[in-house]
């Protein structure tokens, strides 16, 4: 264990006295090392001295910004297989930091996100029954993010004192809501066939809602995305409306300046297989397909997910019409 240390750390990190480290020696740690280091040793040191005393939870929460930097290089990232291959570790990563410091706002949005990501990109096309488990531990860290100890109970609350709680909700809680919103509606739409979980639909409808309320740009305009999925998923007896989904389809990639690959692999897939407009679904199809990796520098794993996703989808195009 300490061979690994000599390695990686200065040598006034190097412990051996099986103390606990201070916090200033673990932000010492953030100076030293980059992200991907960084996460692994704060990890060894978190499971190596162990207990969930004070103490403990002091030195997790000095890790926040560790987290924020692995966030934003794995989003860099280009290569999905590498990606594929290390976000497991990532996600055990953060749900072991939520146990130690279970109200950590910053973790709990990072675990909405990373969850509803890996669900997304690398479970619900071959597992949709294991993709509707991991959607929903993603809603609830997101929900935890912004309600806390109070969370559980606001979710299960009637639904209109349940939307009472939601028109309280702030900007600076956009992020945990876009996550919450987005893993919800992804739960619901994998178990459209269950009426029980249909009738979840009129809470997420209330936080799509808040979200286009708070900042219709949000993530690239996604707000809108999400307005769109939620008319073109239903059937019209229950509130969809297909040309209101298209405008919003529309508008998200007007707004996004047509370079959020996501939008167009929704618009295909709940649009355009909605109205049986094949045309329309391989033009969109093939835009994601010619893009270039590097559209949006900041989210090359997503684009290359995106791409992915465009190229199994122009494949079984006759499965869809």
């Amino acid at each position: 264990m300490f061979s690994f240390y000599t390695k990686v750390l200065p040598p006034s990190l190097i412990h051996t006295s099986g103390d606990l480290p201070s916090e200033k020696e673990i932000l010492h740690v953030h100076k030293f090392c980059n992200p991907f280091i960084n996460a692994i040793i704060l990890m060894i040191l978190v499971t190596t001295w162990s207990g969930c005393s004070m103490r403990t939870r002091m030195m997790v929460d000095v890790t926040t910004p560790v987290v924020k930097a692995m966030n934003i290089a794995l989003n860099k990232n280009c290569d999905i297989d590498l990606m594929r291959d290390s976000m497991p570790f990532a996600l055990y990563s953060i749900s072991g930091l939520i146990d130690i410091s279970p109200k950590n706002k910053e973790f709990l949005t990072n675990g909405a996100h990373g969850y509803f990501g890996y669900a997304f990109a690398f479970v619900e096309d071959d597992n949709p029954e294991r993709a509707k488990r991991i959607y929903l531990k993603a809603r609830n860290y997101g929900l935890r993010a912004i309600y806390k100890d109070k969370y559980h109970e606001i979710l299960n609350a009637p639904v209109n004192d349940f939307s009472s709680h939601i028109q309280k909700i702030s900007k600076r809680d956009i992020t945990p809501l876009f996550w919450t919103t987005l893993s919800w509606l992804s739960y619901i739409r994998l178990n459209l066939g269950d009426v029980k979980v249909f009738l979840e639909l009129p809470k997420a409808e209330a936080l799509a809602h808040k979200l286009m309320e708070l900042d219709e740009n949000y993530y690239f305009a996604s707000p809108h995305v999400i307005m769109a999925c939620y008319y073109a998923a239903q059937p019209e007896i229950t509130g969809g409306n297909p040309a209101k989904a298209k405008a919003y389809f529309d508008t998200a990639i007007r707004l996004s300046e047509e370079k959020f690959l996501m939008h167009y692999l929704y618009y295909a897939r709940f649009y355009a297989v909605r109205v049986q407009d094949r045309d329309l679904y391989i033009k969109l199809l093939e835009h994601v397909m010619a893009a270039p990796e590097d559209i949006l520098p900041a989210h090359c794993s997503l684009t290359n997910i995106c791409k992915a996703k465009a190229k199994v989808m122009l494949e079984n195009t006759d499965d869809f019409f």
